[in-house]
């Protein structure tokens, strides 16, 4: 209602109303804010009070007072964090924000807790490109004292957690994550979360994969540090090299060849290292239409799985098995007109799926993960799917 202009830059508005909501002229925008009174510095920041936000002109959440920054990020101090927990005590948390450039910033947040001890932590992100960025994370504590179950004082602690990825051509990427901590009792000692607190291992894990003419290769390393289980023995993933290849028609056939395979070095510290070659070609076809009422697709893959070291004895391992399925399918359709001219499809797409395995001895095979442990399986799925569609 009121509008004063102190400068070319600086305005000052009175019960107003404003949104980027994209609405057409003279139709109500799904959301909008309104204020009493908002203060406006172009290129600067927006303030406002006495505001709300409104969903199609309905007040829903309020907003005694609000502040948007409107200009590129600048470096300075942040918002002092101070508190106070039963285990740490009273603690204080001051950080400093670095606008390196455009595309990356870091940030430092020196912190003391009275029954705990001092640290900082550190953030540093940066964009590489559009499709290249990564976002890594350290905190840093220096115990000065123990706490219940946390008998650490005097130790220097630290975690670390990052990600990066990085698209080097439109066919290979690559993705690093990782999660490493100082001691196995970092987040059972510090953490405030009780999922963290009770994970057996952190995984830290490199991805690489490349896609070719006919499928996609694809390198893994992974490496998990033990925390409330495990040790030494546990065993790494360093590497796994794979591929997989789509289904592609044979020869011409109405049958699909498709499939994967994949070597893995399993290595750990303590005991024996294993050497796993999976190999596991499959078979199937397009659906097979019977009287334009049911779609039938069968589907068989054979597995080979060759080890170097059995679970009990030093000798090689090999483990042949195969999975069969029968996939049956029907679609029910139905248009309904609507009062506006426009219409619906409604469809219902019941389908049923058979699933068999055999029995296979696995005594003398080691359980590291789910290619190890594959049980005899003969099963039926029902499922029923509607779907309303314009």
């Amino acid at each position: 209602r009121l509008i004063q202009r102190f400068s070319e830059d600086h305005y000052r508005f009175k019960e107003g109303r404003f949104t980027n909501c994209d609405a057409p002229q003279g139709e109500t925008p799904a959301w909008r804010f309104q204020f009493k009174d908002m203060d406006l510095n172009s290129g600067d920041s927006l303030a406002f009070k006495g505001g709300w936000l409104c969903v199609a002109d309905v007040p829903v959440i309020p907003f005694p007072t609000f502040t948007y920054p409107l200009s590129p990020r600048h470096s300075g101090f942040l918002m002092p964090s101070p508190g106070y927990d039963n285990r740490f005590g009273l603690h204080y948390q001051q950080g400093y924000y670095w606008a390196i450039n455009s595309s990356q910033d870091f940030t430092i947040s020196p912190s003391y807790y009275s029954k705990l001890g001092y640290g900082s932590d550190f953030e540093y992100r940066y964009v590489l490109d559009r499709y290249s960025r990564g976002q890594w994370f350290v905190n840093f504590l220096q115990q000065t004292q123990n706490t219940a179950g946390n008998d650490a004082a005097g130790e220097a602690r630290a975690l670390i957690t990052g990600s990066h990825s990085q698209q080097f051509t439109p066919d290979l990427l690559l993705r690093l994550n990782a999660n490493l901590v100082s001691d196995p009792n970092y987040l059972q000692n510090l953490s405030n979360s009780g999922a963290l607190r009770a994970l057996p291992s952190v995984e830290s894990n490199l991805l690489t994969t490349q896609r070719l003419a006919y499928g996609n290769a694809y390198l893994i390393g992974q490496y998990l540090q033990p925390l409330l289980s495990g040790g030494p023995d546990t065993f790494q993933r360093l590497p796994e090299i794979g591929y997989s290849m789509p289904n592609l028609f044979l020869f011409n056939s109405p049958l699909l060849l498709g499939g994967e395979t994949n070597y893995v070095y399993f290595y750990r510290s303590e005991g024996f290292q294993q050497n796993r070659i999976d190999f596991v070609p499959a078979l199937s076809t397009d659906v097979i239409d019977l009287g334009h009422m049911v779609g039938l697709t069968p589907q068989f893959k054979y597995r080979d799985v060759f080890y170097t070291h059995g679970a009990t004895e030093d000798t090689s391992q090999h483990r042949q098995t195969f999975w069969a399925a029968m996939d049956a399918t029907s679609k029910l359709s139905r248009r309904f007109g609507m009062d506006d001219g426009e219409s619906m499809l409604h469809t219902l797409e019941p389908s049923v799926i058979y699933e068999y395995v055999p029995f296979t001895n696995q005594s003398q095979i080691p359980q590291i993960d789910q290619v190890d442990d594959l049980p005899k399986k003969s099963l039926m799925t029902y499922m029923l799917r509607s779907r309303l569609l314009e």
